[in-house]
C-alpha cells in the first residue's frame, strides 16, 4: 500500500515543480500563450525531451490542451493554463469526466491498452 502512496506523493511533487518552473524560468515565453510560447515552455521543462506537436482547444476560457511527443515517437496530453503554467495531470470535470480523454480524441490519439503482465 505505501507503494501506491509514494507514488501518489512523487507525482504530486513533480506536478507542482513543473507549475513551479513553469512561471519562473521562461517569462518571456509565458506572456505568449500561443504554440511557440508553449513550445518554449515545454522544451524549457523539459530539457528538449519533449517537443510540443500541436494545442488543441479546450473551450475551456485560459485552458489549452497540448500533445507533446518524446523522441521515441510517444505523444501524450498535457494542459496549459494562460501561457504561463504546464499542467501535466489529469483534469476532471464537474460531470466527472476525464478532459485529457476528450482532448487526446479531439487530436486524434488513439488509446493503448496497457500490457498484461
Amino acid at each position: 500500500m505505501w507503494k501506491n502512496r509514494s507514488k501518489e506523493v512523487f507525482l504530486g511533487a513533480a506536478s507542482s515543480l513543473i507549475l513551479i518552473g513553469a512561471t519562473s524560468s521562461v517569462a518571456l515565453a509565458a506572456a505568449n500563450p500561443t504554440s511557440t510560447g508553449y513550445a518554449q515552455i515545454v522544451q524549457s521543462l523539459t530539457h528538449k525531451r519533449l517537443k510540443l506537436v500541436k494545442t488543441v482547444p479546450t473551450g475551456i476560457n485560459g485552458l489549452t490542451g497540448l500533445v507533446t511527443q518524446n523522441k521515441m515517437g510517444k505523444k501524450q496530453v498535457s494542459f496549459g493554463l494562460d501561457g504561463k503554467y504546464i499542467i501535466p495531470g489529469p483534469i476532471i470535470g464537474t460531470n466527472g469526466k476525464l478532459l485529457n480523454a476528450a482532448i487526446a480524441a479531439k487530436a486524434g490519439l488513439k488509446p493503448v491498452p496497457m500490457r498484461k503482465p
